[in-house]
């Protein structure tokens, strides 16, 4: 099912209104309780289709990129009771993107081209999210997983065919809720920045042949969760972006060029709705990168447009089916423009796809 609507047009910018976009929305039902999104090209055709995590049902939703941003709707079986997080990448190197699913109880469910092949048993409780991605540089794809309970990052080595080695565990700080990646050090590697709730800090790991080493927290405004990375003031490599719940503040982490951050903040943005996720893209195509903030049950999106200095601009209220529950930017329709993928968990849930206009 899906529906479509024009949502915001940039008309109250004053004279910017022709440089920002037009988005428009088509919103599809999706399973019970949903959680995450990952992109992933599942036929090898170069499109961009979505996989989507159900917290109530052991089916994922899956959505074929029919071109122009239009979806057709499919289900795809895991090992899992229930899904917290889902990442795709080619696992077994045939050009087609499989599927890693991270269940409720901690394991995770390995599907190669459509079929589950297997599953990975951590032993640990509290799963959040996982994103896979080359850390120790062999070429194969690693999986990350973020654990609440151990406030733990697991990094579970990548042997080939979709089978992973043994796990090794990095500790977090309190209460850790999301996490990214980015080369904060500028070393060709993938490092890694999670957001610790609790402890009101970023925990920055940099990445030498998948040996993370912590750096010492950064201090952020209350409860830091959502994430972006950029580089927000064009020097120095790429940036750190958090949203934060308790006090509504879009924090600049600025990098100092060596994947460490300077002890003090910028000035930051203000958060009109209490945030969840967040990413970096060029929406408006003026060479600033801009960022997209989720927000937590309300049918709303924040964006951030970039001065390209590390400051943002006050921020503007999309309508979107959002609740916050997964989050992700590409370029659907192959125009040049980044699109918003939004992901809202509730009984049913819904796909919010806003394309740029």
């Amino acid at each position: 099912m899906a529906g479509c609507s024009l949502l915001y047009d940039g008309s109250d910018l004053k004279g910017k209104a022709a440089s920002r976009p037009k988005f428009v929305a088509t919103t599809y039902v999706t399973g019970k309780s949903s959680n995450a999104v990952a992109l992933a090209d599942l036929d090898g055709d170069g499109g961009h289709d979505l996989v989507i995590a159900n917290g109530g049902q052991q089916e994922l939703d899956v959505f074929h990129d029919q071109g122009g941003g239009q979806y057709a709707a499919d289900r795809m079986l895991s090992s899992c009771v229930a899904s917290v997080g889902v990442a795709a990448g080619d696992l077994n190197g045939n050009g087609r993107d499989d599927v890693f699913v991270l269940c409720q109880d901690g394991s995770a469910s390995v599907i190669l081209d459509g079929s589950i092949s297997g599953s990975v048993q951590t032993g640990k409780q509290g799963p959040l999210m996982t994103l896979l991605a080359d850390l120790t540089g062999d070429g194969k794809l690693d999986a990350l997983i973020l654990y609440h309970d151990s406030k733990e990052l697991a990094l579970l080595p990548g042997t080939g065919g979709g089978s992973f080695g043994t796990a090794g565990t990095f500790a977090t700080g309190l209460g850790p809720a999301a996490f990214t990646l980015g080369d904060f050090d500028g070393n060709g590697s993938k490092d890694v920045a999670v957001s610790n709730s609790d402890g009101d800090s970023v925990s920055v790991f940099l990445n030498s042949g998948g040996n993370l080493t912590a750096q010492t927290p950064n201090t952020t405004h209350g409860s830091p969760w959502g994430l972006a990375v950029g580089d927000f003031d064009r020097k120095n490599g790429q940036d750190l972006a958090v949203a934060t719940l308790s006090n509504g503040f879009l924090d600049i982490m600025l990098n100092n060029g060596n994947g460490t951050f300077p002890a003090s903040l910028p000035p930051t943005a203000n958060l009109p709705l209490t945030p969840v996720f967040a990413k970096a893209a060029d929406f408006d195509r003026d060479g600033n990168l801009d960022v997209a903030v989720s927000a937590q049950a309300i049918d709303q999106l924040m964006l951030f447009y970039g001065k390209g200095n590390g400051t943002f601009e006050e921020a503007q209220l999309i309508d979107a089916k959002s609740g916050g529950a997964g989050l992700e930017v590409a370029d659907l329709d192959g125009d040049g423009k980044m699109d918003i993928i939004v992901v809202t968990e509730d009984d049913p849930g819904a796909l919010t796809i806003l394309m740029n206009r």
